[in-house]
């Protein structure tokens, strides 16, 4: 009793501050189009007076408070974009700004070449690829959950702007309004029709729809080789998910292709790795050895080292270094493990996400030799 009239007279805490209600961020207005906020011709001075003009008193304060003059780094942004400088965007100050900046640059130029790096894959940002090429099939890229804000821009139905929660909606539908009006016009019949069956289980043909097809996989069977009186073992499968496609390195003059990943520690499948050395100049069907321009690897389980093969072949029936190219091929790879031989068989069916700028010299011909 005594220690409960103590803290009744003597507590002097100052009462809970209100609760703030969050605000939400607003990705863009919603009636403002992309190609609305790049002038003409503006020289910076003039641009930054136009924008300062424009901004409510406390927001000014602000951004003075900070310490940084995004001001004027919005005007170097929007005159990089509208001059079509990409390392103008590079030399901003911050992260986002130069993301978002080359962002823009490629999609309303169309230059898809100008897209920011991915934040997870290899090569360019695949909404920005998809967005700036105007081709809905490379929304297969992006993430699955971004997949359908990829598509709903370039179809120019914010319909489609299905989302978790509400705000993500509203950023979703914003985005079709600010964006649709730019790269819808340049989608136009990039959606070629669905494949058939045989073409979405991975046949050799390179035909059919990259946003059609249901699953891209790299998928076969590994056998232990076995003696004649031995009984027969059940194979083991290899699968490796190649849904978001595949990046086209350059290693000199060639096409360095990886295909497939390494797991995660939780995932209980055995997966298998192909690299592939292809010469730049080579738009046919290829066959590539093991010991020459391909590597084959598998893992059978986490606690086992990674095989390599020592024997085999990589069949491509149609290579392209094209962005959206179906890129198909079957492997039969030979392995030594612990004193056994295995031979794996499996095919392959993903398409060309991005690919690096290959030297201009790499596809140069010789000059022809003159006569003395």
């Amino acid at each position: 009793m005594i220690a409960l009239l103590f803290m009744g007279c003597d507590d002097q805490r100052a009462p809970a501050p209100p609760e703030i209600a969050p605000v939400q961020r607003a990705s863009a207005p919603a009636n403002v189009t992309e190609q609305a906020w790049i002038p003409r011709e503006e020289p910076l001075d003039a641009c930054a007076v136009r924008l300062r003009a424009t901004l409510a008193g406390e927001l000014a304060s602000a951004l003075d408070d900070l310490g940084y003059d995004l001001v004027a780094e919005t005007c170097r942004s929007l005159a990089a974009v509208r001059d079509q400088h990409p390392e103008a965007c590079d030399a901003l100050n911050t992260s986002p700004l130069r993301r978002t900046c080359r962002t823009r640059l490629a999609i309303l130029h169309a230059a898809p070449s100008a897209c920011p790096p991915a934040r997870t894959l290899p090569g360019r940002d695949p909404i920005c690829l998809a967005w700036a090429s105007g081709d809905v099939g490379l929304c297969r890229g992006a993430s699955p959950f971004l997949r359908t804000r990829c598509r709903a821009v370039l179809r120019n139905e914010p319909a489609l702007c299905r989302a978790r929660t509400e705000s993500d909606r509203d950023a979703c539908e914003a985005e079709v309004t600010r964006f649709a009006p730019t790269v819808s016009p340049r989608a136009t019949g990039s959606e070629p029709a669905e494949p058939s069956e045989t073409e979405a289980e991975g046949a050799d043909s390179p035909r059919g729809s990259i946003a059609g097809i249901a699953a891209l996989l790299f998928e076969g069977r590994v056998q232990r080789r076995q003696e004649p009186d031995e009984p027969e073992e059940e194979p083991f499968a290899v699968r490796a998910e190649v849904d978001r496609g595949v990046y086209l390195d350059t290693e000199g003059c060639s096409w360095l292709v990886r295909i497939g990943a390494r797991r995660g520690v939780l995932d209980d499948r055995a997966v298998s790795r192909v690299k592939l050395i292809v010469p730049a100049e080579a738009e046919s069907t290829l066959t590539l050895e093991v010991d020459a321009g391909a590597t084959v690897e598998l893992d059978r389980d986490v606690r086992s080292p990674t095989w390599v093969a020592v024997d085999g072949r990589v069949h491509l029936p149609h290579f392209e270094a094209r962005r959206g190219a179906i890129l198909t091929g079957r492997v039969t790879a030979m392995f030594r493990h612990a004193g056994e031989r295995y031979t794996m068989r499996s095919r392959f069916r993903t398409y060309v996400r991005d690919l690096a700028e290959m030297n201009p010299a790499c596809r140069e011909s010789p000059a022809p030799e003159t006569a003395e």
